[in-house]
């Protein structure tokens, strides 16, 4: 029940809508760590309805003319271009429902070579 002077337990955040379809502005975007490699990816292997461009990275990809086809598609693109494997329990809906969500898989899936190879080099520099 709602007193007067209340104020609700949650808060809104903005949202943006998008009410045409041009194309939206890099700084629009969440821009997620591997966004801009998935969107080339997924412009030649995905088979969407839509320009990608158009896309937010929280957009979601099936309502976007992904199908399940064209998943695996991007799925082996996507293993080519990053050099890695997506595990099985990644191989869901979920997964490849946005490209935020797709940054977070390639995320988890590279190896962390930056860090290894400055080790590397100070461990050669040390000796």
């Amino acid at each position: 029940m709602w007193t007067v002077g209340a104020k609700p337990a949650f808060s809104h955040s903005p949202v943006k809508i998008r009410l045409n379809n041009q194309p939206t502005a890099p700084d629009e975007r969440n821009m997620s760590p591997h966004a801009e490699q998935i969107r080339a990816i997924l412009a030649d292997h995905a088979r969407l309805l839509v320009d990608v461009d158009t896309l937010s990275d929280e957009a979601d990809l099936y309502q976007a003319g992904l199908t399940s086809l064209s998943t695996v598609n991007l799925m082996l693109a996507l293993e080519e271009h990053f050099d890695v494997e997506f595990l099985d329990s990644m191989l869901g809906r979920k997964t490849f429902s946005s490209i935020a969500a797709l940054s977070d898989a390639i995320e988890q899936l590279v190896p962390a070579t930056v860090p290894a190879a400055a080790a590397a080099r100070e461990a050669r520099v040390a000796t």
